[in-house]
């Protein structure tokens, strides 16, 4: 069993974050909640990337990039996302 001496000891060791590295793990946490919304919601419905893209006037490939993240998306595209959907997606303070 671990003393809390010992696990101050050990945390004491891992540096804190800079706010830039905070800032990206925030923006990474952000980006990836949406992705979830958004794919679940597609899944409920049924809807599949080339139906979507259309709705969203973009080309197949780009929403397929967002959705596998490989392609960061942008706060319209978030926004595309939810209209194309009709769902509503809302950031909660943690």
């Amino acid at each position: 069993m671990m003393t809390s001496d010992k696990i101050n000891s050990i945390l004491g060791e891992i540096p804190e974050l800079s706010f830039k590295d905070r800032a990206e793990g925030e923006a990474d946490f952000l980006m990836m909640s949406c992705i979830e919304l958004i794919t679940a919601s597609m899944e409920a419905d049924d809807v599949s990337i080339a139906n979507i893209a259309k709705i969203m006037g973009k080309s197949r490939s780009h929403v397929s990039q967002i959705l596998n993240l490989q392609r960061n998306p942008s706060f319209k595209d978030i926004g595309e996302f939810a209209a194309a959907l009709n769902i509503s997606i809302e950031a909660n303070k943690h």
